[in-house]
């Protein structure tokens, strides 16, 4: 039992001050630049539980992940923020790309601008896992491509990450009998679309949040 807040009986207490000593509820803190501070006594004020968000980063931080998130946002949350441009500005580039292919003696420098986009592709998928988890609602900015190091570790770590979503698939693909053959003959089931569904999401659930975050 933590007790209920000194200034307001009815509220349960979170915080302790650290100078007068009184049980605090949230609206009996200040944020400060960095700290949180009792609206008594100015001193800090202590989370009482393990874990509870002792400076004004790590509140908002929690008060971002605690906010009601419905689909509409998750469909929209791509186009926040710079997102909008960095969309716009992918579709432009890709759409100039395939215009250029065409263009003799480009061939190689247009590929050399695909590979270069394509290895900061899983770098910035792990940083919206990163930052959502931060609880962050807005696109992070794009990886530097000239680290090299950095994003050769990402690409491998997405494959394994497709590895691992695809154990599952393979499982459950090769247990209904439904092999590549049958695919390639255009022999598959309806069984066998619903297994091969059923492995992908089973895969991605188990390892995209432990593997890919």
């Amino acid at each position: 039992m933590t007790g209920q807040c000194a200034a307001h009986p009815d509220s349960p207490a979170v915080y302790e001050c650290d100078g007068c000593k009184k049980l605090l509820c949230e609206e009996c803190i200040e944020e400060g630049h960095r700290l949180l501070f009792c609206c008594h006594c100015r001193e800090m004020a202590i989370p009482l539980a393990s874990g509870a968000p002792a400076t004004t980063i790590e509140l908002a931080r929690e008060r971002k992940i605690t906010a009601a998130y419905g689909l509409g946002d998750a469909l929209a949350y791509p186009f926040r923020g710079l997102g909008l441009y960095l969309y716009v500005g992918y579709v432009f580039l890709m759409a100039l790309l395939n215009l250029a292919s065409s263009v003799p003696g480009l061939g190689c420098g247009i590929l050399f601008v695909q590979l270069l986009i394509l290895m900061i592709l899983p770098g910035f998928l792990f940083a919206i896992v990163r930052t959502s988890a931060e609880g962050e609602t807005e696109l992070p900015d794009w990886p530097d491509w000239s680290e090299y190091g950095a994003r050769f570790g990402e690409w491998f770590a997405f494959l394994l990450v497709m590895v691992m979503v695809a154990l599952p698939t393979w499982l459950f693909l090769w247990l209904g009998g439904c092999g590549a053959v049958d695919l390639v003959a255009g022999s598959w089931g309806v069984g066998c679309w619903v297994l091969l569904g059923l492995g992908v999401v089973v895969g991605v659930v188990l390892w995209v949040p432990g593997v890919g975050a």
